[in-house]
């Protein structure tokens, strides 16, 4: 009787539970539905009180099918939200790993670009970031109009707009439209981490962020140590004072400099013609900006004391980065006693007596770095017999960036910025023009005695040159390089006419 109804073929339906996403309570239903089916073959009721039955339990079988319905649909849009956004052209971030970031989900949109980060989605949302701004700093100059009214225009700043909702509004911290009317004012943290990737001598000191809106960072130093002393008070009934040393504080005051690389483009370059070259263009600018401050971390000279005549006494004299802040060399000239002359030829004894000029400082040589150019590197420590290159001390060794080999367990780490045009007898510059200075140096400098600062936010600005077809577009940056001891501590040494 039960099977006239057709009661069977309904039961074979997809039947869902009240429920949804249990699986007890599904499997309880269908269990109920299939005892009712078996009660009513064996009843008495007419027909009639059979399909009574049947429909009610259809209906509510019907019921649990649209509530599931409903949620599977729910579900199956937010995995595609996430899965799109994440394999998005270009793109390449998971928004459910950046938005249950412990260290990033209080963050506004605008923190979330600037924030320095190992993730490589992160990365690369603050990489194409930097491709707007860098995109309207450009145009905005052949136009003649400011960036803030290129960016909202630019088919670029549209496309991430629109991708990266989801990211501004689980990120924003204010009002509940914070970030939909983000433009961005500077570069984002990767073209920074460029940069601070091709620094290799600044990478040995210790590196801080002065704060954006301060023109200057003053920082507590130490001169002298306190001592400590023997007490002798030991079962007096008039103990004398404990002896107390004086502890000669300095401080110092980091003073940012300002350093721009400049380029020219044409002035007919439009968004399209840009987007290809941003990439290249990002990595020069930073290399540039490298350049200038490895440059004057080795060979600044502030007074004139090195007497460098492409320094001193040149037309380009006030535009040298090499102007901005002290260097090694020129610490090691007011220092006194630092400077070793090889006599032409690197020597076993010279190096230990370079070492020797350091004091206690060259003691602990997990602080030291050797610092040197090319012509250093192959004329002098790889002529020396105790020198050990990377394949020898083994790869799981700790290696900084721009290290070559050991010298006395010390890492030799070669930098471009090292002089190789250095008079032999004085270790000077003598300029482009000049003839017989051929000669190179190498420093040895204890790590902690020097500290680089530098404010993060690297911008751009553009104007297009008068009668010309080109536009001017430059990059500035702001940084200092600071000895953290007196020249009086020789927290640097030097060897001289080395190759």
């Amino acid at each position: 009787m039960a099977k006239d109804l057709g009661v069977e073929k309904d039961v074979g339906l997809e039947i869902k539970s009240p429920n949804p996403g249990k699986a007890e309570d599904l499997s309880a239903a269908l269990v109920k539905f299939s005892e009712a089916i078996e009660a009513n073959k064996k009843t008495d009721k007419t027909a009639g009180e059979l399909k009574e039955e049947v429909d009610k339990m259809k209906a509510d079988m019907s019921t649990i099918l649209t509530t599931q319905d409903k949620e599977r649909e729910t579900t199956a849009k937010r995995i595609a939200l996430l899965e799109t956004t994440k394999e998005d052209a270009g793109m390449g971030y998971n928004v459910k790993d950046i938005l249950t970031s412990s260290a990033t989900k209080s963050m506004s949109f605008e923190e979330l670009l600037n924030e320095p980060s190992e993730n490589a989605e992160l990365k690369s949302l603050q990489s194409r970031a930097s491709d707007v701004y860098l995109t309207a700093a450009i145009i905005a100059g052949r136009r003649q109009v400011g960036v803030g009214q290129i960016i909202p225009k630019l088919k670029l700043y549209q496309d991430f707009m629109s991708d990266t909702e989801n990211v501004r509004k689980a990120m924003s911290v204010g009002a509940s439209d914070e970030g939909y009317d983000w433009v961005p004012t500077g570069f984002s943290a990767d073209l920074i981490d460029i940069f601070h990737l091709q620094l290799v001598v600044a990478n040995l000191h210790p590196k801080f962020n002065i704060p954006a809106k301060m023109t200057s960072w003053t920082v507590p130093g130490t001169s002298t140590d306190l001592k400590a002393y023997r007490t002798t008070n030991a079962a007096s009934d008039s103990p004398t004072k404990f002896r107390a040393s004086t502890r000669t504080t300095r401080s110092l005051t980091f003073t940012p400099e300002k350093l721009t690389a400049a380029t020219l483009f044409d002035v007919e370059l439009e968004e399209d013609s840009i987007i290809p070259v941003l990439p290249n263009l990002k990595v020069n600018i930073a290399q540039a900006l490298m350049r200038a401050t490895e440059d004057t971390i080795i060979n600044g000279d502030t007074n004139g004391t090195m007497d460098n005549t492409d320094m001193h006494g040149d037309s380009i004299d006030g535009e040298s980065p090499c102007r901005m802040w002290r260097g090694y060399r020129s610490f090691i000239t007011d220092h006194g006693s630092a400077r070793v002359n090889s006599a032409g030829a690197a020597s076993f004894t010279g190096m230990i007596d370079v070492m020797k000029n350091m004091g206690k400082y060259a003691v602990g040589i997990a602080n030291l770095a050797w610092v040197t150019g090319v012509n250093g590197y192959f004329d002098a420590f790889m002529k020396l017999s105790k020198v050990q290159t990377i394949d020898l001390y083994g790869s799981n060794s700790v290696i900084q960036k721009g290290e070559l080999a050991k010298f006395m367990g010390i890492p030799i780490i070669v930098s471009e910025q090292e002089r190789q045009d250095l008079k032999t007898t004085t270790g000077v510059s003598g300029g482009a023009s000049a003839t017989g200075f051929i000669d190179t140096s190498c420093q040895l400098v204890y790590k902690p005695g020097h500290a680089f600062g530098s404010k993060r936010k690297v911008t751009v600005e553009s104007a297009k040159i008068p009668r010309t077809d080109t536009v001017e577009v430059w990059a500035t940056m702001r940084a200092d390089f600071q000895a953290l001891y007196a020249t009086s501590q020789g927290v640097v040494s030097e060897i001289t006419n080395v190759a």
